[in-house]
């Protein structure tokens, strides 16, 4: 099967004071990989907390940059989708440390490396810039897909590179406000780095994640500013 990606369900987008997030239900692709990006305001306890579809969640990366009243903690997680998918939805539990807002944005990808699922991953801190460039640790396989999800606590203007699809182009809700792109493309990256471009607002947090072609490795990224 050619590696695909596809947004199987809207992306979340809350403000709710509530101690669990809930997409909408779907029915995912079966022997699909999800691929699940959420960032989530004033709590800190979500790590490890992602339920769905009966599926095994496992963290790739997390960060939690800012002080506790504000702070803005971003997760990634994927999980293994069988033979016989069931309707379902996707659920972040803070239970304990009460959300003032979330973000959940799912990708999913067929045709992915079952065998070796993840080879790598890194995440990190760094100073706020304009237009930050994800930087792996090692090339990517120009054969692999990738996707990339970018946040902030105020309106992003941003642009995707040249030959990538906009899944969310600059949503921003208010109260809290905050900005949100996620894009993704599949085949044609071969160095270790992606440059997305802002032309408006500073982004917070930043996720990467490229997912390989059955018979090559997956690498994830993630890094906080």
């Amino acid at each position: 099967m050619a590696l695909n990606i596809t947004i199987p369900v809207a992306t979340l987008l809350s403000t709710d004071n509530i101690s669990a997030y809930s997409t909408n239900n779907f029915t995912p692709s079966a022997d699909s990989i999800l691929v699940v990006f959420v960032r989530a305001f004033a709590t800190t306890t979500g790590v490890n907390i992602l339920s769905g579809g009966n599926l095994t969640w496992n963290l790739i990366a997390s960060t939690v940059p800012y002080a506790a009243a504000t702070v803005q903690a971003e997760w990634i997680f994927y999980a293994a989708v069988g033979s016989s998918p069931v309707f379902m939805n996707v659920m972040f539990d803070c239970t304990g440390d009460q959300g003032t807002g979330c973000a959940i944005q799912i990708f999913q990808v067929t045709g992915y490396n079952i065998g070796s699922p993840i080879a790598q991953f890194s995440s990190g801190s760094e100073g706020s810039t304009s237009n930050p460039t994800f930087t792996l640790s090692q090339n990517m396989n120009t054969n692999n897909a990738y996707m990339y999800v970018v946040a902030n606590s105020n309106s992003l203007n941003a642009t995707a590179p040249s030959g990538w699809t906009e899944a969310v182009d600059d949503i921003t809700p208010v109260s809290p406000s905050y900005g949100l792109q996620a894009a993704y493309r599949v085949n044609g990256e071969s160095g270790n780095t992606v440059l997305p471009v802002f032309t408006g607002g500073t982004p917070s947090q930043f996720g990467f994640v490229e997912v390989a072609v059955s018979g090559a490795p997956l690498v994830a990224y993630i890094k906080a500013a």
